[in-house]
């Protein structure tokens, strides 16, 4: 069976997957445009860098220099799989699906938590209706996701589970090789660090969790230090605004192979989103088993956080973030229980999906 992913430029994520399912299947990946350094500047990072990871390695994959139409008609696919609905990109791909006669799925990750006025609400209510016809089935990442197709009108035997998952292994064995960011920092190992990772812009709540930081270090809770790794348009505004807070480190992005030895310097991770879709910073936070504080309302919390793997905050009650963190640090977690709770979170299940997804709509054209 061959399938045709669109995608509208390689991603770190994603690599691995179509790696592993090139292995199931005939797959060919339709590459809007490539992964370049200018990109990833507009991406919120503030930072020209590149991947230190090959995001085309071990599959078949094409970057459009022309249409789509002509490529899907060129690859003779059985199905078609689109990572969203948010780009002209995927439209197109899916219409070009259609007009060819093959059956196009989806994936996504949307919620119904993320804010939107009531007007949009009820207009969605006709408009995703309406789009959600184009597809065969859908690959929901998870709890909040399936409510999202099936609040849109997808019905059960249309939606199949594929979650958002990451390299469990490779994070797992990478944190263990004793590489750590405390010695980088000069941060004794009988204190305790607090980690945010993650772009540093408004929504993510760097500011928030800085605060919550010095709060706890004024309140003589011992020594917490709170680690900021990321980059983006708050991060000179943060490094300023702290600068004498010697608990507070601002070590910048790390590149995706660093980031194991962040987790393994880390008591606990912080994800304080105003808004997520998922958080996969989660998922390799938990695949090093590494408890996680996390606002309600991501996408992942109904799925991964559990009173084994951490505790959520309400997105109500905010300004509680630092009494939060204090007392998630005076718990004792057991980290290869965490490591199990995300075991079935993992690129093998993410591809069983897309491939018993394909196989349905394939038989049911």
């Amino acid at each position: 069976m061959k399938l045709c992913i669109a995608a509208t430029h390689p991603v770190q994520y994603h690599a691995p997957l179509f790696r592993l399912l090139a292995r199931e299947l005939d797959l060919f990946v339709l590459y809007q445009k490539g992964s370049d350094a200018e990109q990833h500047e507009r991406s919120d990072f503030e930072k020209s860098f590149e991947w230190d990871t090959n995001l085309l390695e071990g599959y078949k994959s094409k970057v459009l220099a022309g249409g789509i139409d002509k490529e899907i008609a060129r690859q003779d696919c059985d199905a078609i799989l689109v990572l969203g609905w948010h780009s002209s990109f995927y439209w197109k791909a899916t219409f070009s699906g259609i007009g060819n006669n093959i059956p196009v799925l989806v994936r996504g990750d949307s919620h119904l938590l993320t804010p939107t006025p009531i007007f949009k609400r009820l207009l969605k209510l006709v408009t995703h209706r309406l789009l959600l016809l184009c597809f065969d089935a859908a690959l929901y990442s998870g709890v909040r996701s399936r409510e999202y197709f099936s609040h849109y009108g997808m019905k059960d035997e249309q939606l199949f589970f594929s979650p958002n998952s990451v390299d469990n292994q490779f994070f797992f064995k990478q944190s263990a090789s004793g590489e750590s960011l405390r010695d980088e920092l000069g941060i004794p190992a009988e204190e305790k660090v607090v980690l945010f990772a993650g772009k540093l812009v408004e929504d993510k709540n760097p500011h928030l969790f800085s605060e919550a930081i010095v709060e706890l270090n004024h309140a003589d809770k011992g020594r917490i230090h709170g680690v900021v790794v990321g980059d983006g348009r708050l991060r000179q505004q943060l490094m300023s605004r702290y600068s004498d807070e010697s608990y507070l480190h601002f070590p910048g992005f790390r590149n995706q192979s660093q980031m194991p030895a962040c987790y393994a310097s880390a008591d606990l991770l912080c994800l304080p989103s105003k808004h997520e879709t998922w958080g996969l910073v989660v998922n390799e936070a938990m695949a090093t088993g590494l408890p996680c504080l996390v606002t309600d309302t991501a996408g992942c919390v109904p799925d991964l956080i559990t009173k084994e793997t951490g505790m959520t905050l309400s997105i109500d009650e905010m300004s509680a973030l630092a009494a939060k963190i204090a007392l998630a640090l005076e718990r004792t977690w057991n980290r290869d229980a965490i490591r199990h709770a995300i075991s079935g979170y993992d690129l093998n299940q993410t591809a069983r999906g897309i491939v018993e997804a394909c196989t349905y709509a394939v038989n049911r054209k």
